[in-house]
């Protein structure tokens, strides 16, 4: 995430603002927004923090491997040919675990069930 001197243009070389006019001001909402924007990037990576903890270990090393390190999934994809199917698992859980992703445990289930009798009745259809 930004710093707040990444984020706030300098604006002006004084610390301490004296007039009250209409620039000022907006310097000072500029400073306001910058300072939330911080807070809720801080919030942000603490939370995925927490919910990539709950992973299992390979499972939160790939994560990290391919979004912190900017590691390219082709070169994972040599160490683990179902990579795509790993990761799309842990998206799953990751949702299933994020309060703010309106997904839980019992559609997680229902999805698998669903694919489950999607697989069979495939393969019914193939014997007959």
């Amino acid at each position: 995430p930004k710093t707040i001197e990444e984020r706030v243009l300098s604006y002006t070389s004084s610390l301490v603002t004296v007039s009250a006019d209409e620039n000022t001001k907006k310097v000072d909402d500029r400073m306001l927004f910058a300072l939330a924007d911080e807070e809720d990037d801080a919030e942000f990576v603490n939370k995925y923090d927490y919910l990539l903890s709950c992973l299992c270990e390979e499972s939160s090393e790939y994560i990290f491997r391919i979004y912190f390190n900017d590691e390219r999934i082709e070169y994972i994809k040599d160490e683990n040919t179902n990579i795509y199917h790993e990761l799309k698992n842990m998206y799953e859980i990751i949702a299933c675990l994020d309060e703010d992703i309106d997904y839980d445990i019992e559609d997680y289930n229902a999805y698998k069930d669903y694919r489950l009798s999607m697989k069979h009745k495939d393969t019914w259809k193939v014997k007959q």
